[in-house]
């Protein structure tokens, strides 16, 4: 969603640069977090570190943002 919103708000000349920049944007992300991830299971060992991994992921949601309760519908008036 994140992605759809920045082509949305970049002009249609530099939507290929956009997407370019994301893509290696993303493939540089995992091959530095792949490498964490190969360093830290090297020192903590590797049942630790995908313990870990999974303990993170588990707890992703709570970084997602809060929205109140939606209020319930009001019927309309019979006429």
């Amino acid at each position: 969603m994140a992605g759809t919103g920045r082509l949305e708000r970049t002009a249609t000349e530099r939507a290929a640069r956009t997407l370019s920049a994301c893509s290696l944007t993303t493939k540089v992300s995992t091959a530095l977090l792949t490498a964490a991830w190969g360093v830290l299971g090297g020192l903590l060992g590797p049942r630790t570190a995908i313990g870990l991994a999974g303990v993170l992921l588990l707890a992703t949601p709570l970084l997602l943002p809060r929205r109140p309760a939606a209020l319930p519908a009001e019927p309309e008036p019979a006429t």
